[in-house]
């Protein structure tokens, strides 16, 4: 279970866990506390692939549909090297990691 949710990050929320998080967005909002949710993308993910890429926003544009209004990606715990599929594109994970992150932010803010 240590890393559920970082294998499972490309696969939709059923309904009654869609409940479970739109339940508690809203009760944060009414505590007056800002729910932020955070993926951590980096474990498996080929930067440079536009399914990847694709999978990941429909996770994120899923839990904006529910009411968050603030995310986090996070790319900590992660192999150091890049993935053989994105060594052509990238010089870098870092270089690899903001590209995501910019694109993430682009179309965030569309």
């Amino acid at each position: 279970k240590r890393w559920y949710q970082r294998r499972v990050r490309g696969v939709p929320y059923s309904p009654p866990e869609q409940e479970q998080l739109r339940r508690l967005i809203e009760e944060s909002k009414r505590n007056n506390i800002r729910f932020i949710y955070a993926l951590s993308p980096g474990l498996d993910m080929i930067h440079s692939s536009e399914k990847e890429l694709k999978l990941l926003m429909d996770k994120l544009n899923q839990v904006r549909g529910l009411g968050c209004e603030a995310f986090a990606l996070l790319f900590d715990d992660i192999d150091p090297r890049l993935h053989p599929d994105d060594e052509e594109k990238f010089k870098t994970p870092a270089h690899a990691q903001a590209h995501v992150t910019k694109e993430v932010y682009h179309q965030m803010r569309a």
